[in-house]
């Protein structure tokens, strides 16, 4: 049987991948030798295991990540859903480059951002950015997490803020747009000057949004609220906010007041952040029969005070929360706000 077996080379030479790249599946527990010698700690192989070392180095190729092609090799049942989702994933970026390689093409061929001119419901702008204030960073390290960013198409302005620990993002209707579709990260106490605006705002009143060379104004009835981009990147967000047709994520209900409220009785931790020394309350929650929980012994754990403010900014006493892991983000959605949803870190256990 031993004479049987592939060494490490063999098999590095039949399915692509290399003896180092071997080695690091093995680590990961994705494709696990047949045999190790105890002394030389010399890898070998079965002849079956070259179809799933090839199917590896496939998957590798497109990209997926480890934990994914790990569930692939493991459960080949399971594997339709996660290369669906993960090729939904690769269709979004591929957009996305589209769309900044487009604005970057204006900018090529203009000394300034092209003007343009957006028409929104002030309600509605209103609403949008409360959902996500508070997912803005205030770490000075991190400018380009200072603020909200808006971006501008011709039928939809998304704004989206986070902070590395969560992330939120609303939509909102528009109609109107002069010009070509474009990215605006604004600084955050712009954004609050327009939120106290609106504020103010009749019901049925409206917005003009424009853009010019850096400036941006937003106009409503009487106010004039004015101010700059930031000149900073906003990190790419578009995968994490589509709802792929398939994926092999969990999506549990979420029943708001009953979770608010268990939230307010159930015993937390008290932790700090090691990146910035910041405390927190820990909470537990587990997944069960009814949906998401409050548990002593859950496997998840988040920030108690961040999780009440994503249950909130959905807008709705039934969320879907759609879970990877107890180690995954959090993705809470109301399904009645396409486009809307908050993503939320979980802290490790461990």
């Amino acid at each position: 049987m031993e004479s049987e077996l592939l060494g490490i080379g063999r098999l590095a030479s039949l399915s692509g991948l290399s003896i180092s790249a071997l080695r690091f599946y093995d680590a990961a527990e994705v494709l696990v030798p047949a045999s190790v010698d105890p002394a030389s700690g010399y890898r070998r192989y079965r002849p079956d295991q070259v179809r799933v070392a090839r199917l590896i180095a496939q998957l590798r190729r497109a990209g997926l990540p480890v934990p994914e092609i790990r569930a692939a090799v493991r459960a080949p049942e399971v594997a339709g859903p996660i290369l669906d989702r993960h090729l939904a994933q690769l269709e979004l970026r591929l957009d996305d480059a589209r769309r900044q390689l487009s604005i970057a093409r204006s900018l090529l061929t203009m000394e300034d951002r092209p003007m343009f001119t957006l028409q929104l419901p002030a309600a509605d702008l209103l609403a949008g950015l409360l959902d996500i204030r508070f997912a803005v960073s205030t770490n000075p390290e991190l400018p380009m997490l200072g603020g909200v960013l808006f971006d501008v198409d011709a039928d939809r302005l998304r704004l989206v803020a986070t902070d590395r620990y969560r992330m939120a993002c609303s939509s909102v209707t528009a109609s109107g747009l002069t010009g070509e579709p474009a990215e605006l990260l604004l600084p955050v106490e712009l954004v609050d000057r327009l939120i106290e605006a609106l504020a103010g705002a009749g019901s049925d009143a409206g917005v003009t949004l424009s853009s010019a060379a850096g400036e941006v104004g937003f106009r409503c009835g009487d106010s004039d609220i004015s101010g700059r981009e930031l000149p900073h990147e906003f990190p790419a967000y578009r995968p994490w906010q589509a709802e792929p047709a398939q994926s092999s994520a969990q999506r549990v209900p979420v029943d708001v007041p009953a979770l608010r409220s268990a939230l307010a009785t159930a015993p937390t931790e008290e932790r700090v952040r090691d990146s910035d020394g910041v405390g927190y309350r820990l909470s537990l929650l587990a997944v069960g029969p009814d949906g998401l929980r409050v548990a002593d012994d859950g496997p998840i754990g988040v920030n108690r005070e961040f999780l009440l403010q994503a249950l909130e900014a959905g807008r709705g006493d039934q969320l879907t929360l759609e879970l990877d892991s107890p180690a995954g983000p959090l993705t809470f959605r109301n399904p009645e706000r396409a486009g809307s949803l908050s993503i939320l870190m979980p802290v490790r256990l461990d």
